[in-house]
């Protein structure tokens, strides 16, 4: 497998109930790829194992030509660590921490260069504000720049328009993009319409 990142023959169950099923995959660098499924077909399990945080029940993963599975935890979470990014619809932000410290974890970005990339998501007049003060999209953007600052390789995005109104999807959807076009991958697993992300250019679509 030569592929940027690939899946061959990838099965998952949870005890008896299998989610994924002999799975292959090959994406390349620099695509952007939609995931769909209704809630429970297995989008976020495959993210996960994708994202070297869950070990697959059977199968190859291949990240760069490594598989992540045959490292020890410390060196899987250091290959975490530099090439992949996350975006939950739970966004994960701490909520004794302000829009730019939350910004800056885990990676201790530079603050000039967090409160750059949190102007151009809209969030300038927020960065002394706790998660509490903010609105879900709000939220949603300094999630967004949390995944972004440490200059990943993989965003992997996990519904991360599921609980946002047009606008602040549009933001978000808008930030994956000028990602992908920076030479960035992202796969995006979601259970929206077609419709609802027309605006994508996305090189695979899968359904699970």
């Amino acid at each position: 497998m030569s592929a940027f990142l690939a899946v061959e023959n990838l099965s998952h169950s949870y005890g008896k109930l299998e989610v994924l099923a002999q799975m292959n995959l090959q994406i390349e660098a620099g695509e952007f790829v939609v995931v769909r499924g209704a809630s429970g077909s297995g989008k976020s399990t495959l993210l996960s194992i994708l994202g070297c945080m869950l070990r697959p029940s059977a199968g190859m993963v291949q990240l760069k030509g490594v598989d992540p599975f045959s490292l020890s935890a410390s060196e899987r979470a250091q290959l975490r660590a530099q090439d992949v990014g996350f975006v939950f619809q739970t966004m994960h932000l701490l909520p004794f921490l302000n829009v730019l410290q939350n910004a800056c974890l885990p990676i201790r970005a530079d603050p000039q260069t967090a409160k750059a990339m949190l102007s151009e998501l809209g969030l300038t007049d927020r960065l002394d504000h706790k998660p509490a003060q903010l609105s879900v999209g709000e939220r949603q953007r300094v999630a967004l720049a949390r995944a972004l600052l440490p200059q990943p390789k993989l965003l992997l995005a996990d519904e991360p328009t599921g609980n946002l109104d047009d606008v602040n999807s549009g933001r978000v959807i808008d930030g994956l993009i000028q990602f992908q076009q920076m030479g960035g991958t992202v796969i995006l697993a979601t259970h929206s319409p077609p419709s609802a992300l027309s605006r994508l250019q996305a090189t695979q679509q899968l359904s699970l």
